[in-house]
């Protein structure tokens, strides 16, 4: 995108966290989520995206869908074993700039489902990745945020930097919390989890491979284990 618009950008949640992160236990994700920052307007920024989407011309671009000031454009383009195929862009326009606790760096992304050219971009850290799903979680709740937590929170990183963005990423939603507060919140969903892990198995299982499928209630069970011992690092 850089080659066709001057708009500041970076790639965020369960894209980065598979691609870069899992390795092995990385699930497919069918979507990009990018933010995009600057001081233009939002119509300003939008205009840049629709600009350079015209420019992609082995796709072809439908939208955007804008909700909740989130641009969404579909990209359809002929895959790699000659069917027609998707790549969902979703766009969030309001940040002015990044907010994190690590500074954003330009990562190499390769796909390990199928072989093609990698490519620079510019991700958030591991630490903002965590902080992002641990606040997505807490509002959303889909199998795919329980699965990427499961396996993120065993990586190796800095805790503490995760709990200074958690606060930051709630900021942005207008929520004045502490972590400890955030986490004993979130705890205390676990029954709620529990409850709807049927509905997660029929609404997540195509994104993960079938090999790696899990029990949801367990995977649920194991998970709140693990945040319960996180939050008290």
């Amino acid at each position: 995108m850089s080659k066709w618009s001057q708009l500041k950008f970076a790639l965020k949640g369960g894209t980065v966290l598979n691609r870069v992160h899992l390795g092995n236990n990385g699930r497919f994700s069918e979507d990009l989520d990018i933010d995009i920052f600057g001081n233009l307007s939002i119509d300003d920024k939008l205009k840049e995206l629709k600009n350079a989407a015209k420019r992609l011309l082995e796709y072809k671009i439908e939208g955007p869908r804008i909700l909740h000031l989130t641009a969404r454009f579909d990209a359809f383009y002929i895959n790699e074993f000659g069917d027609k195929d998707r790549v969902m862009l979703e766009f969030y326009l309001a940040n002015k700039k990044p907010v994190v606790a690590r500074p954003i760096e330009s990562i190499l992304i390769h796909s390990r489902f199928i072989e093609t050219s990698p490519a620079m971009f510019p991700c958030y850290s591991l630490e903002d990745l965590i902080a992002q799903k641990l606040v997505t979680l807490s509002f959303r709740g889909q199998g795919k945020d329980i699965y990427d937590l499961f396996y993120a929170l065993d990586l190796t990183h800095d805790s503490i930097l995760v709990k200074e963005a958690l606060i930051k990423r709630l900021a942005l939603r207008g929520k004045t919390i502490n972590p400890d507060d955030f986490f004993k919140s979130l705890l205390d969903q676990e029954e709620k989890f529990l409850t709807i892990s049927a509905q997660l198995k029929n609404s997540t299982n195509h994104y993960i491979p079938r090999d790696q499928r899990p029990n949801w209630k367990i995977f649920i069970s194991t998970l709140f284990d693990k945040l319960k011992d996180y939050s008290k690092k």
